[in-house]
């Protein structure tokens, strides 16, 4: 049986290198198209941070190319992130607090639940399911909300709350 840290780094890979890389870009692309679209379709761009899809994009790209890769596709993807805020309206000063907040956030879920997946989860179970909602929906937003809190109100709990 393989070491927890061994099963971390070495887990299934699904693609060639072709592949990876065109999953790569295409994750990176729609980390910035994908919340533009949002905040275009909606009638304050700046609400939409709540449902932000970009942290979700980035999860699911992360999960589906080898470790070596997530240097690049991270700092990329977050600033495609910024670009969108900026073209929204967000003010610099909050996304300087959504920036780490989005990292801690997408770190926690992509590492989560490639361990416990072994790379891309498979929800075909209870259990399954509980790791993903624990990892993905209520772990990761809550550490990423402590961070992110002040970039959305001027009282920190009120900012937590949004964010959560």
């Amino acid at each position: 049986m393989p070491s927890s840290n061994s099963r971390f780094a070495h887990s299934q890979q699904y693609f060639d290198t072709r592949s990876t890389w065109l999953v790569v870009f295409a994750t990176i692309a729609l980390s910035y198209l994908v919340p533009s679209l949002v905040g275009v379709l909606t009638s304050n761009p700046k609400t939409v941070w709540p449902l932000w899809p970009g942290c979700a994009i980035l999860v699911t790209g992360l999960l589906l190319v080898p470790l070596n890769i997530w240097p690049v596709v991270i700092p990329a993807s977050f600033v495609g992130f910024a670009i969108a805020d900026l073209q929204s309206g967000v003010p610099l000063r909050s996304i300087d607090w959504f920036i780490p907040g989005n990292t801690v956030e997408v770190l926690i879920s992509a590492i989560g639940l490639r361990y416990c997946f072994d790379g891309v989860p498979r929800l075909n179970s209870v259990k399954a399911l509980a790791k993903y909602l624990f990892f993905a929906v209520v772990l990761a937003p809550l550490a990423g909300a402590f961070l992110s809190a002040h970039g959305i109100a001027r009282d920190y709990w009120t900012g937590w709350k949004v964010v959560f």
